[in-house]
């Protein structure tokens, strides 16, 4: 009867099927033409999606039905027959050449509106910040220690910089721009107190400054060598 840890074994499931999309990247195997391959992932991806909606159906009943309806499986024969038989679970059950449902999000994101506080408004109309909001924004000199490509993407660098209390890693789009030998050692300006984000399946902490024209990519720098961690101001 212990709810939270049946729930937490599904949700572990339905992560390894992100990450499955992660590793496969359906969207390189369409640029490629690999349309077998393509389909072999796709129908994987939603077959598990089936699987993983039927096992939520006792806790998210109605979502759960609106989820199976999307991928084109007859959500009520499925969440009730399922209590009477559970090959319903075994893999396989998803009926090839079914039509995906328009693309929405099931759980939408709620926007709370709330009213800033007379004279300590983040941002004027105009844009402009006040001197409270900028100092928010922790910029710290960092040194690049190591430096290398992730896999499957053109554009992204995995990056572990060193910001003098500790050592993180933050992903970039910088591949285009550098190579993985030209940034080590080199001394960057970094947001060092940005929530940490999940960039191709790798935790992103913090977020490095870089000027852009036209084609042309320029990261922020120092221009002598100053200690790790250095508060910019």
């Amino acid at each position: 009867m212990e709810l939270n840890k049946t729930i937490d074994s599904i949700l572990s499931f339905v992560k390894h099927i992100n990450k499955y999309i992660e590793d496969k990247a359906p969207w390189e195997l369409h640029k490629n033409g690999k349309t077998n391959t393509l389909k072999t992932v796709i129908y994987t991806a939603l077959e598990a999606f089936r699987i993983a909606s039927l096992y939520l159906a006792p806790i998210i009943v109605r979502k759960a039905d609106e989820a199976l309806a999307l991928i084109g499986a007859e959500a009520t024969r499925y969440t009730e027959k399922t209590n009477e038989d559970l090959e319903f679970l075994s893999w396989g059950k998803l009926e090839p050449g079914k039509r995906v449902g328009e693309t929405r999000s099931l759980f939408p994101r709620i926007q709370v509106e709330t009213a800033p506080k007379e004279g300590k408004e983040m941002a004027e109309d105009d844009g402009r910040i006040d001197i409270d909001y900028l100092k928010k924004v922790d910029l710290r000199v960092a040194t690049v220690v190591e430096a290398e490509k992730v896999p499957k993407s053109k554009k992204l660098l995995k990056l572990t910089i060193d910001i003098g209390k500790e050592k993180r890693n933050i992903v970039a789009g910088v591949a285009e721009y550098y190579k993985p030998g030209d940034l080590v050692g080199k001394q960057i300006i970094v947001v060092a107190n940005l929530k940490p984000a999940t960039i191709m399946g790798m935790e992103s902490n913090g977020m490095l400054l870089a000027a852009s024209k036209g084609k042309k990519l320029t990261l922020l720098s120092v221009d002598e060598h100053i200690n790790p961690g250095s508060r910019v101001s």
